[in-house]
C-alpha cells in the first residue's frame, strides 16, 4: 500500500499545520519566511507576481504563504479528502483568487505546458518508486530562471 493510499483510507492529513487562529497563521508564515529567505536565500520580493506549482500540498498552508505574498498558485494534490481544507485555508487568508488551479492528479500523471517560477515537492519524493525519473520531471515545469524546492 502506498503512503497516499494509506492517508486516503485512514482520512489522514500527514502534515497537520495549525491554521485556525491569527496567531497560528502568523507563526506558520514566519517559519516559511525563515525557510525561504534565511535558509534557501530566496528574496521574498521574487514571490510577487510569480507562478507557484506545488505537488502534495496537503492543506495548502505552505502555498498560502506564497499566495499572501502575491503569487498565483497551482496545486496538485491527489488526496481529494483535503481539497475542501485547501479552499478553506485560501479563503481564510483572503486569497481565494490566487488559487488558480487545484488538480487531483499526482506527479506521475500531471502534465502542463505552463512553466512556473517555483516548483515545490516537499516530503514525499523519496517514498516514490521512480523518484529519479519524477525528480527529473519536476524540472520540466520550471521556467528558465526559477526555483525548485524539494526535501
Amino acid at each position: 500500500m502506498s503512503l497516499l493510499n494509506h492517508y486516503i483510507s485512514k482520512n489522514l492529513n500527514p502534515v497537520p499545520i495549525k491554521f485556525k487562529t491569527k496567531k497560528n497563521l502568523l507563526s506558520h508564515f514566519q517559519k516559511r519566511k525563515n525557510l525561504i529567505q534565511n535558509h534557501l536565500k530566496i528574496p521574498e520580493l521574487t514571490i510577487k507576481n510569480s507562478d507557484y506549482l506545488e505537488f502534495g500540498c496537503n492543506g495548502g498552508e505552505n502555498a498560502c504563504y506564497f499566495a499572501k505574498n502575491g503569487a498565483s498558485v497551482y496545486l496538485v494534490e491527489p488526496n481529494k479528502n483535503v481539497h475542501s481544507l485547501i479552499y478553506k485555508n485560501f479563503k481564510k487568508i483572503n486569497c481565494s483568487k490566487s488559487l488558480k488551479k487545484l488538480s487531483i492528479s499526482d506527479l506521475s500523471k500531471f502534465h502542463s505546458k505552463k512553466k512556473f517560477d517555483f516548483v515545490v515537492a516537499e516530503g514525499f519524493l523519496n517514498t516514490l518508486e521512480k523518484r529519479d525519473h519524477l525528480f527529473s520531471k519536476l524540472t520540466n515545469f520550471m521556467k528558465q530562471k526559477s526555483f525548485l524546492i524539494v526535501n
